[in-house]
């Protein structure tokens, strides 16, 4: 397992949760625009609706990038947001809230 992100902090949680059950996971602190995704991979993730973000062309050289990282057959797993669901988050409430469980507790989720 190779998890790529730009957020510190994610990158150090998921480092600490992988060394607590001694596993071989590589957790890389960079920019996936720019970060090497390696080869023979049988599954390539991109969530949280990342996609919507980049330009046309960033995301046609990730998507060959990523190709290029499985191996065949692999699966290449997106979660993209419709135009309308970004439209929404964009032009609704700002939210702000705390619990004591979710994706970066120790609790399960």
């Amino acid at each position: 397992c190779v998890g790529i992100d730009f957020s510190p902090s994610s990158i150090r949680h998921a480092r600490e949760r992988a060394a607590a059950r001694n596993l071989s996971s590589q957790y890389l602190h960079e920019e996936i625009r720019t970060a090497e995704y390696g080869t023979g991979h049988h599954l390539v993730m991109q969530l949280f609706g990342e996609f919507n973000v980049f330009r046309h062309e960033e995301i046609v050289d990730m998507l060959a990038r990523a190709y290029h990282a499985l191996v065949r057959g692999g699966t290449l797993l997106l979660e993209p947001h419709t135009f309308h669901a970004v439209r929404a988050m964009g032009q609704g409430t700002a939210v702000w809230s705390s619990v004591d469980y979710g994706l970066f507790s120790l609790k399960p989720h």
